[in-house]
């Protein structure tokens, strides 16, 4: 997590995941978290990407 150098208050987070079900297993319990629906007005952005 880095804070952002153009935005004040925004935070840039990083995540890795081992597999796609890991990955998905965190979405999943994610939004199930009160941290989600705190923060359901706030856009998120998503880049995925896989090593072959």
């Amino acid at each position: 997590m880095t804070q952002c150098p153009d935005v004040p208050g925004r935070l840039i987070v990083a995540e890795q995941f081992e597999t796609q079900a890991a990955f998905e297993a965190h979405q999943t319990r994610t939004k199930a978290s009160d941290w989600f629906e705190i923060t359901a007005g706030i856009p998120r952005h998503y880049t995925l990407r896989t090593e072959d």
